[in-house]
C-alpha cells in the first residue's frame, strides 16, 4: 500500500468563472488529464435530477464535492475541517461547532485520541509528513508562543517527528511552499537548497515510495 495524501488548504470547487476563478482559466494538463480533460471547477461534476452534484468518475479519478459545513451552522474552520479529515469523525458534529485555525482542548481531544497516521502505525505501516519547518518554528512551539495545527498535532501525537531543516537540506523533506525559495527570502536561511517546481514533486514521488502514507501540507 502506498499512498500520497495532498493537502491543499483553501482550495474549493468553484464556479466556471475565470474573473473570480483562477482554476477557471489556467492550464493544468496533468490534472486535467485525471479529470478526462475536464477543469477543477463545480460545474465538472454532472447535476442530478434534484439538483445536486455527482460524483465525477474517470479510468484514473474520483472527483466528489464535500460540504465543508458538515451539517454545522457557522463558518467552516481550519482545526475541526481537518481533523474530520484526519480522524474520519464528524468533530464539527461532536462538539457543537466550528473551530479555528488551531486546535481548541476539544479539538485536540479527537486528534490525540487516534488519528489516521496512528490507526497505521498501530497496523504496522510506516508514515510520514513531508513537510519540513524551520528552527524558529520548533522554539516557538517549545516556548508556548505557538500552537500546533491540526496536521503536525496529529503526526506527534502518533510519535511522528516532524522533519527539520536538516531533512530540507538532505533532501528527506520539502517545504510548505515547495520550492524553499520563501525559506531564504522570508526566514532568511540562505544555505536552503531552493528546487524548481518539478525537482520537488520529484523528490515529493521519491519520498512518497518509503511510506505507506506520506501526507504534504500545503497552504
Amino acid at each position: 500500500m502506498r499512498i500520497l495524501f495532498l493537502f491543499i488548504d483553501g482550495v474549493g470547487l468553484g464556479e466556471n468563472n475565470p474573473q473570480v476563478n483562477p482554476f477557471s482559466k489556467v492550464e493544468m494538463p496533468n490534472l486535467h488529464g485525471l479529470l478526462d480533460g475536464k477543469k477543477l471547477v463545480l460545474e465538472t461534476l454532472p447535476e442530478t435530477t434534484m439538483g445536486d452534484r455527482d460524483n465525477l468518475e474517470t479510468d484514473r479519478a474520483t472527483l466528489l464535492a464535500i460540504d465543508a459545513g458538515v451539517g454545522v451552522e457557522g463558518l467552516p474552520q481550519s482545526a475541526t475541517g481537518q481533523a474530520i479529515l484526519l480522524t474520519g469523525i464528524n468533530v464539527s458534529a461532536e462538539i457543537g461547532y466550528h473551530y479555528g485555525p488551531k486546535p481548541n482542548q476539544d479539538v485536540a481531544a479527537f486528534l490525540r485520541n487516534g488519528n489516521i497516521f496512528s490507526t497505521l502505525s498501530d497496523q504496522g505501516y510506516k508514515s510520514a509528513l513531508l513537510n519540513a519547518y524551520p528552527p524558529g518554528y520548533f522554539a516557538s512551539i517549545e516556548s508556548g508562543r505557538r500552537l500546533y495545527s491540526a496536521i503536525p498535532l496529529a503526526a506527534t501525537s502518533a510519535g511522528i517527528p516532524l522533519k527539520t531543516l536538516d531533512d530540507l537540506q538532505a533532501g528527506r523533506a520539502l517545504s510548505a511552499d515547495f520550492t524553499a525559495q520563501g525559506w531564504r527570502e522570508r526566514l532568511e536561511l540562505p544555505e536552503t537548497p531552493v528546487l524548481s517546481p518539478s525537482s520537488a514533486g520529484e523528490r515529493m514521488a521519491t519520498l512518497a515510495r518509503e511510506y505507506s502514507l506520506a501526507l504534504f501540507e500545503y497552504w
